[in-house]
């Protein structure tokens, strides 16, 4: 379980969205400063805005392996230059097809077990959202669309941290639509994968 305080102390609110495409990078970048616990570095930052937003229609790029591609050479690099000095490293993995489900042993349980966060989409595939957490059975999660927000409760408790709050059965069944065969992990590397 998350200290919603804690963190909240560390990172503040999570962000929204600067405009009607931008729900890829914002909801990344969402996730980067949760898993991390800081601010992101600008060229980080730079990075994640650059792979994610498709520059000819200025549309959000969410089914590709680049953004994930980027982000792990980002670590690794910032991991050899010494930028996560006293840090665990981080990792991005995007699961596709049969492996994402919430079955026993399920990647998404498995990463916010971890203290990592899930990117997916929603809406049918044309918005992208974040689970940052799982407790007693609900899914503490982050829409970016202002519009979207829903329970002003949730987000006072939240800290500004979580907007909306999921049953398993809604994200089942977001997660089983045509365009949800895959998600995007952001999690911490455990120190035996190291």
């Amino acid at each position: 379980m998350r200290d919603w305080k804690r963190l909240y102390k560390r990172i503040g609110p999570l962000r929204y969205q600067a405009s009607q495409s931008d729900c890829v990078p914002t909801t990344v970048v969402n996730g980067l400063i949760v898993v991390m616990e800081t601010q992101l570095k600008p060229r980080l930052l730079q990075l994640v805005w650059n792979a994610s937003i498709d520059s000819k229609a200025g549309t959000g790029c969410v089914g590709s392996q680049v953004i994930s591609d980027v982000l792990n050479a980002w670590f690794s690099r910032a991991r050899d230059d010494g930028y996560e000095k006293n840090r665990l490293p981080f990792k991005s993995e995007i699961v596709e097809g049969g492996k994402v489900h919430l079955d026993q042993n399920n990647p998404i349980g498995r990463c916010l077990n971890g203290g990592g966060v899930v990117c997916f989409t929603t809406k049918n595939g044309t918005h992208y959202s974040l689970i940052l957490a799982e407790e007693s059975g609900k899914y503490m999660m982050f829409d970016p669309c202002w519009s979207s927000f829903r329970s002003k409760d949730d987000y006072l408790d939240y800290h500004g941290l979580v907007n909306q709050v999921w049953d398993r059965a809604r994200l089942v069944k977001e997660l089983k639509e045509t365009e949800n065969k895959w998600i995007h992990l952001i999690s911490k590397v455990a120190r035996q994968d190291e």
